[in-house]
């Protein structure tokens, strides 16, 4: 009865907060809802390919040509930085609105259990913000995105890394730009250090995959830690 109560007035007061400021469908402008029945239908899962070269081979992985190169072993990612992706990744990192997150670690859920059997050993970390942006934005939105894909498939969440430098924005950069500023950006968690991570596979996850410099230095850290493989998942790739 408690229970019913209190979703009865989580529903009022949704209710009014809707009737002072309505939702605007981010892709067509349609009043009702975020994202509209049509325009959640554009988010679809693109085909996987190289994370490098873009060649597509619906498994995420490097192609030969990069695998060397790798830190981790394949990315997965629902669709490209563009259209309604875009403007959900702005509206839910920059400007705040937490509730577009179950849209996103929905269909990212989607996508991690299509590529990987249940028995899987799979634990979620997401990538850290340092204190201070984390202060500032107020969230990190890894970390919910996160949090919300471990409910979905019941998997568990583990805080392993944490960033103990105070990077520039990566959007400002070119790649080799981007490597020397996330270099050295991380470290192992007190709760990373302890965990026994062989035998399972680690999935990073990010809201965007751009050149991959940041996901890259936090495998490198996690790789000291053994783990069977290190996934990436984002809700885009640029």
């Amino acid at each position: 009865m408690f229970k019913f109560s209190i979703f009865k007035l989580r529903k009022v007061g949704n209710n009014i907060l809707d009737l002072f400021f309505p939702k605007f469908c981010l892709g067509c402008g349609e009043e009702g809802k975020f994202v509209c029945g049509k325009c959640f239908k554009k988010i679809k899962q693109e085909e996987l390919c190289c994370p490098v070269c873009n060649k597509v081979n619906f498994a995420g992985r490097f192609c030969k040509k990069h695998k060397k190169q790798a830190r981790f072993d394949g990315l997965l990612f629902v669709g490209r930085f563009q259209g309604i992706n875009k403007k959900l990744v702005h509206n839910f990192k920059y400007e705040g609105i937490k509730e577009l997150s179950n849209l996103m670690a929905k269909v990212m859920a989607q996508v991690l259990a299509q590529n990987f059997r249940a028995e899987e050993k799979l634990v979620l970390v997401p990538v850290p913000l340092f204190f201070a942006k984390r202060l500032s934005r107020g969230f990190n939105q890894s970390e919910i995105l996160a949090q919300k894909i471990g409910e979905i498939l019941d998997l568990p969440v583990a805080n392993l890394l944490l960033r103990i430098k105070a990077t520039k924005s990566q959007t400002r950069f070119t790649k080799q730009k981007r490597l020397e500023n996330i270099k050295k950006a991380f470290c192992l968690s007190g709760w990373g250090r302890k965990e026994n991570l062989k035998n399972k596979t680690i999935v990073l996850v990010d809201d965007v995959y751009t050149t991959g410099a940041t996901l890259s230095e936090a495998a490198k850290i996690l790789k000291k830690k053994h783990p069977k493989e290190i996934w990436a998942l984002t809700f885009c790739k640029d």
